[in-house]
């Protein structure tokens, strides 16, 4: 039964997925400061400059600083926005994104589509696979207890 090896195999690949590297933003301080010190704050404009690593700004700030688009290697384009969260839900502002660059990458939106769907099967099979088994084994048993007890 490959049950029992799934779930260290599993919680390997989750806590390798959880690692970021230097990359990600950690906050380790619980406490509130309002002094504008804080690895996080609040912007009214981005700041664009001309260059970030390997990307290079394309144009100047658009829409009053609310908007930079940046090209990189091999003709990647990057585009920043601000997002103001005033009085809506942050995954209302996530899922309008979201939506956005569905719309922007169809072929992108029909791989993920089609991965979802590869990946719901899968689990399916797999379940259809794990019941097939517990099945077998308790005819198995109830079987071995039929011909022990005659």
């Amino acid at each position: 039964m490959r049950l029992p090896a799934l779930a260290p195999i599993c919680l390997a690949a989750l806590l390798m997925a959880a690692c970021d590297g230097d990359n990600s933003v950690r906050i380790s301080a619980t406490e509130t400061r309002t002094d504008g010190k804080g690895v996080l704050k609040v912007i009214d404009t981005l700041q664009c400059p001309e260059t970030i690593g390997v990307l290079t700004r394309k144009g100047s700030a658009h829409d009053e600083g609310q908007h930079c688009v940046y090209t990189g290697p091999r003709g990647a384009e990057v585009s920043l926005k601000l997002v103001r969260l005033t009085d809506q839900p942050i995954e209302a502002i996530l899922d309008r994104y979201e939506q956005d660059l569905m719309r922007s990458m169809p072929h992108t939106a029909a791989s993920l589509a089609a991965s979802r769907e590869a990946s719901e099967a899968r689990a399916a099979a797999d379940s259809a696979s794990v019941q097939a088994e517990a099945a077998a084994d308790a005819t198995a048993d109830a079987a071995a207890e039929a011909s022990a007890s005659a």
